[in-house]
Parts: structure tokens; C-alpha cells; sequence
């Protein structure tokens, strides 16, 4: 009864989605502005990055409802404890901890039942491709003094340095915690190294929820539980006040649209700062 009631439901949300999704096509259509009487044209209430806007989140909806995922949004500032919590929630490490900023682009972990040793899969990873070669003739032509100067380099950032030097590119497929946290933190490294040389990072290229990194992993406590309908994903985004990365709160913004729910994060010690309300007011925006 509970599963032919779960089936129905979602298949009418389905039709309204695809109904509006109709509605959209005929605005595209429509010219952009009209003619008054004996006056300039009027501006109508729509524009076609608007539409576009739209269809990106009709289709969002869309995806969920056909897998009934529910995705649910970890907010906060940076250093929070989002991953802490979220590794929690999971109940094994599938997030790498460390002192500086961990999440510059959001990533999805979904649970897999069965799947007992975390997968990351990173299908959309050519524009980290293209900005590491635009990185590697930077390296060659940049001051290594100013650069140290500019960017704090450790252990982890040489590696990466030298990776890039040597062109190797990211895999789209990571089997096991550490090959994980290794791809994450590189991530990471690579948008401080990015700013440090003055390079654009692509981060319009992950504003789609389905080119983002995932993390397939069995969560412990729902292990061993009867199979059920849907699916439950968590949503690791960026905080505001990451990195010094002011885009992140467009893209904090652009994520908690997509997500079914939220759970907000918050550090006592940063109650009441600029990020702690920008955190605030995008959970409520």
C-alpha cells in the first residue's frame, strides 16, 4: 500500500514537472518584449538565461523524482565540522579533515547498499583538464619566489606542482578512502594554486548538480535494513567565507535551490560574523 501510494504520487509530481517543462518551451517562443501603443516596446518579465535557469532546475526535480532521491543539503561555515559531520552520518571516513578549507567544489555522497568500500566517480572532469595545462605554462613561467610568497606550499602542494608539471591529469574514477581524500585534497590545492597564478578556476562548469563529484558508499546504519523506495544522497557544499572564494556564495546559493533539505552546520565561536549570516540568509533566501 505504502509503496503503490509512494509510486502514484511521484508520478503525478513527475507530470506536473514535465507539464511546466511544456510551459517553458512555449516562453522560449514568445519575442522577448511587445509592442505599446505609440510607445517603446515593453521588457516582459522573463528573459532566455532566466528560461535556461529554469529548465536546469525543472530537470534537477525531474532527476530526483525518478530515482525518488532525497538530497539533503550540509551547510556552514568553513571549518564548521561539515565533514565531521557528515562522515558521521555515514558512519565511516569518506571526507578528508585538515586545518585549511576542504570544499571548494560541493559533492554529492549517495547511499549504495552493498557498495562497503567508497567509489568516487568524477565523469566531468575535462575542464580540471584544461585548467591544469593552462596551470603547467603558468608554472613554467612564473617566479617560484613570488609565488611562495603568495601561496602557503606544503607536502600536498608540491605534489600537486609537480603533477601538473608533469601533465598528469584526474581520473574519473577513485576506488577507496585514500585514493579519495587524495583527489579531494588536490581539488582544493588546485583552486588556491589557481588564484595564486591569477587563473580562472572553472567553477561554471560544476554549476549543474550532475557534473559534480560523487561518492557511491553503503551507509553504515542503514546497512542490513529491508530494501526500501528512494534513495538518500548528502550534498557537502562550499561554505561563504572558503578560501577567501567570494563566488562560493553563488554556488552555496545555486545548490540549496536544488536540494529536497537542509541541515545547517554552525560554529559557535563564528555566531553572528558576516559568514554566519550569509550561511543564514541563504538557508532562508
Amino acid at each position: 500500500m505504502y509503496t503503490q501510494t509512494l509510486y502514484e504520487l511521484s508520478q503525478e509530481a513527475e507530470r506536473l514537472l514535465q507539464l511546466s517543462r511544456q510551459q517553458l518551451q512555449l516562453l522560449e517562443k514568445m519575442p522577448l518584449s511587445v509592442p505599446g501603443d505609440d510607445a517603446p516596446q515593453l521588457a516582459l518579465p522573463w528573459s532566455q538565461p532566466n528560461i535556461a535557469e529554469r529548465h536546469a532546475m525543472l530537470n534537477n526535480e525531474l532527476r530526483k523524482i525518478s530515482r525518488l532521491e532525497m538530497v539533503l543539503a550540509i551547510v556552514g561555515t568553513m571549518k564548521a565540522g561539515k565533514s565531521t559531520t557528515i562522515n558521521a552520518i555515514v558512519g565511516t571516513e569518506v571526507l578528508p579533515n585538515r586545518n585549511r578549507p576542504m570544499t571548494a567544489l560541493p559533492t554529492l555522497i549517495r547511499h549504495t547498499p552493498g557498495q562497503k568500500e567508497p567509489v568516487l566517480h568524477f565523469s566531468h572532469v575535462a575542464p580540471i583538464d584544461c585548467l591544469i595545462q593552462q596551470l603547467q605554462q603558468r608554472l613554467r613561467d612564473c617566479d617560484i619566489k613570488h609565488l611562495t610568497d603568495v601561496l602557503e606550499i606544503d607536502k600536498d602542494m608540491r605534489a600537486l606542482m609537480q603533477r601538473i608539471e608533469n601533465g598528469v591529469a584526474f581520473e574519473k574514477y577513485y576506488l577507496g578512502a585514500q585514493p579519495i581524500f587524495h583527489c579531494l585534497k588536490s581539488l582544493n590545492d588546485l583552486v588556491r594554486l589557481a588564484k595564486a597564478l591569477d587563473v580562472d578556476f572553472p567553477f561554471s562548469a560544476y554549476a549543474a548538480i550532475e557534473h559534480i563529484p560523487v561518492i557511491e558508499v553503503e551507509f553504515v546504519h542503514l546497512a542490513g535494513l529491508e530494501s526500501y523506495p528512494g534513495q538518500l544522497t548528502l550534498l557537502d557544499t562550499p561554505g561563504p567565507n572558503e578560501a577567501g572564494q567570494p563566488h562560493l556564495q553563488k554556488m552555496l546559493n545555486q545548490q540549496l535551490a536544488r536540494a529536497s533539505a537542509v541541515l545547517a552546520v554552525l560554529d559557535y565561536t563564528q555566531l553572528k560574523s558576516i559568514s554566519d549570516e550569509e550561511v543564514r540568509e541563504a538557508i532562508l533566501a
